[in-house]
């Protein structure tokens, strides 16, 4: 291995693991919720499944809002709680809970409840988190006032809408698990096979991208945070992605062809386009398995922890156009990671590993730079293991391109959904 090759492995496995501890340090220095600011769209979303439950489940109530408690760290979603506790067991059961938070927000919210028709308390609370504010606001009135009847539809519409999503996991789960067991089989029998070949162009200039881009990623990070703190979502995202172009490009630079960098990264229509946006569709499906199996990995070391993961873009949900979110989501991130991670990454490491264990490191690199934190490694490394199959499967990127913006346009659609 060059020497090049032999830095640049030791800056991605530096940045790999040094992201997950620091998030991590600083998620137990701060506390439960301690790291968010904003409009606290997750919370949001939980409160509301949480009181839709209880409201077709009523015995179940109590035990929605205990574990919604369970996550409430900051005294703002303290107060979010005691809320929820006045819709399932009454207005004195949110009156007594939001004055032993002991916080004068809180305070304000009870006396809300004391008298209905006092001024409007607490616009910072009714800013960061509007729906639980109008559900205190409302609590005096009658169960078909329309404005109350409106709120509360909210939380009826989570639960309906998690239903559904949940009952879908399940059907394309099996389906998934189907199609995953005929692609063993065939493999096993030579019925179907792998497409890839070791690159055409030096593979260290690959690896040299890979550690160039986690390097310049974060420092445009910083300097965005910094120079451009109240900035648009899109206007900070474009640097981004132009350092990611850059990084990607280093390889061109290098000296490596253009016909032999886009067969190497898998920048081509490989047996065409319709060819592989099914193939994609169908290796997403295939995928389902493992992301499930990951996903319960990730979920009991968030029990286990107490860890609350979230990714910085879901504040976002509230501040810009569904339309932005879902180009940047699934459109632009699915661009930019597949052509960093499955195309100039796999490149490298197809040159000396297996199939599997190419998938396998590109997965944990992928799922240790994001910044939900090391519980949710387990779910999103599945995922990028996945990806990098339906990359090394098909060999052109569209594939897993394909089956990357499916999956993040349906995790788009379903908060959007939740916070209608």
């Amino acid at each position: 291995m060059r020497p090049t090759a032999i830095i640049s492995w030791a800056i991605i496995a530096v940045i790999a693991i040094g992201l997950p501890v620091r998030m991590h340090l600083s998620q137990r220095t701060s506390g439960p919720g301690d790291h968010a600011s904003g409009p606290d769209v997750q919370f949001q979303i939980q409160g509301r499944y949480a009181l839709g439950a209880a409201r077709t489940i009523p015995e179940h109530g109590p035990q929605m809002i205990r574990q919604v408690e369970e996550i409430a760290g900051r005294p703002e979603q303290k107060i979010a709680v005691a809320i929820l506790a006045g819709e399932v067991m009454g207005a004195d059961a949110a009156v007594s809970r939001l004055r032993a938070i002991g916080d004068p927000e809180a305070e304000s919210i009870a006396q809300l409840y004391a008298d209905p028709h006092s001024a409007m308390p607490a616009p910072e609370f009714a800013e960061t988190h509007p729906w639980f504010f109008q559900l205190a606001r409302l609590n005096h009135r009658p169960p078909l006032d329309p404005e109350r009847t409106a709120v509360l539809a909210g939380a009826d519409r989570a639960f309906r809408v998690m239903f559904i999503v949940f009952m879908s996991i399940l059907f394309c789960c099996a389906l998934g698990l189907a199609l995953l067991l005929t692609g063993i089989i065939l493999l096993a029998t030579k019925g179907a096979s792998f497409r890839t070949t070791a690159p055409a162009g030096p593979a260290h200039m690959y690896v040299e991208a890979v550690a160039l881009y986690l390097l310049l990623y974060i420092g445009a990070s910083i300097a965005i945070s910094v120079l451009l703190p109240g900035a648009s979502l899109l206007l900070r995202v474009v640097p981004l992605v132009a350092v990611v172009m850059f990084a990607a490009s280093w390889p061109l630079i290098r000296g490596v062809s253009w016909a032999d960098y886009t067969r190497d990264i898998g920048w081509h229509t490989g047996r065409g386009w319709f060819m592989e946006i099914g193939a994609g569709v169908l290796g997403y499906l295939a995928s389902l398995p493992l992301l499930a199996v990951g996903f319960f990995i990730s979920f009991g070391l968030m029990r286990l922890s107490g860890e609350q993961p979230t990714h910085p873009i879901i504040n976002e949900f509230q501040r810009v156009s569904p339309w932005v979110l879902l180009l940047i989501v699934s459109v632009l991130a699915p661009l930019t990671e597949e052509l960093m991670f499955r195309g100039v990454l796999v490149s490298h490491m197809r040159a000396g590993v297996g199939i599997f264990l190419c998938a396998a490191i590109s997965g944990l690199i992928f799922a240790a730079i994001h910044p939900q934190g090391w519980v949710l490694i387990p779910v999103l490394g599945s995922m990028g293991f996945a990806l990098a199959i339906i990359r090394q499967w098909r060999d052109s990127l569209i594939a897993s391109i394909t089956a990357h913006a499916i999956h993040n346009g349906i995790v788009v659609c379903i908060a959007l959904a939740l916070l209608r």
